[in-house]
């Protein structure tokens, strides 16, 4: 089956961008996962404070959390196209 839902999270405002460059100021660890705590995808922010693209087969809800561990962030969400 096609993987047909994404989610893509902006989180510039909470990372802080340089004003000069405007370009994230530091790149964060992050996790996105399903509702059972299974890890659907993980990584690191990119220059402009974004994650990459989390897909799945259908529609369900997610849970980003963001930083080491300790988790700085964590956010609910619906998982729609």
């Amino acid at each position: 089956m096609a993987q047909a839902f994404s989610q893509q999270v902006d989180l510039s405002d909470f990372i802080g961008m340089h004003p000069e460059s405007g370009q994230a100021v530091d790149s964060l660890p992050y996790e996105f996962r399903d509702a059972n705590g299974c890890i659907l995808q993980q990584g690191h922010t990119n220059e402009s404070g974004d994650t990459q693209r989390v897909m799945t087969e259908k529609q369900e809800q997610i849970v980003l959390y963001v930083g080491t561990g300790d988790w700085k962030l964590a956010m609910d969400g619906k998982h729609d196209l």
